[in-house]
């Protein structure tokens, strides 16, 4: 109910989530996006995710941009976090104690050996299906594919790209680069990148120090 009450108040809804929860703004806008073109065609809709991973394949991104919802989503993305990438590495019942603590922002407790073991499954699968040896198989599109916009962020600025293809590349290169301390560190830095990156945008080096 409240947010029909907020719908009948306000003429914009800005939806905003980290790691799983950015998955629930993503799917509460999509609900909200479709609700309104019939009762409050009027109001904007708008969702931020903060390491959120991937919801849908390529037909699923494809039904996005047909109905032009894809300007309504903006993915921020810290340049080595695991998990934007976890949906690309199937699952086993050994990881899901490991995805749990990662989940609720308890990565430190995670033995070393645990987060080599999941960085290293994450990346093999990525540079099988996406590495300079993988070639362009209609079939990976059918499983991952990202939707909207990605703000991919480093310690030097950001990158935005609305491109698949491109989008999905950039994160197999970063990942390549990355530690199995920093794909877990990265998923907790989102103020700090943000807050570079707003600082930079306004020109106020103080907020770098």
């Amino acid at each position: 109910m409240q947010i029909f009450e907020i719908l009948n108040t306000s003429k914009s809804v800005v939806l905003a989530g980290h790691s799983l929860g950015g998955g629930v703004a993503s799917l509460s806008a999509l609900w909200l996006l479709s609700h309104i073109q019939t009762t409050a065609p009027s109001t904007s809709v708008f969702c931020i995710t903060y390491g959120s991973p991937m919801l849908g394949n390529e037909p699923f991104s494809q039904a996005i941009l047909q109905e032009r919802w894809g300007g309504n989503f903006c993915h921020i993305v810290a340049q080595h976090d695991i998990v934007p990438r976890l949906p690309f590495a199937p699952s086993s019942p050994l990881d899901v104690d490991r995805l749990r603590a990662l989940f609720v922002q308890l990565a430190l407790q995670l033995s070393d050996e645990n987060k080599a073991e999941l960085f290293d499954k994450v990346l093999a699968c990525m540079e099988a299906r996406f590495g300079p040896a993988a070639g362009d198989d209609h079939q990976e599109r059918g499983r991952y594919w990202p939707f909207g916009s990605y703000m991919i962020c480093t310690d030097k600025g950001a990158v935005c790209l609305d491109n698949g293809t491109a989008i999905i590349k950039l994160l197999y290169l970063m990942l390549a680069e990355a530690s199995a301390n920093s794909c877990m560190d990265d998923h907790l830095k989102y103020e700090d990148y943000v807050t570079k990156v707003a600082c930079s945008t306004c020109g106020r080096e103080g907020c770098w120090r």
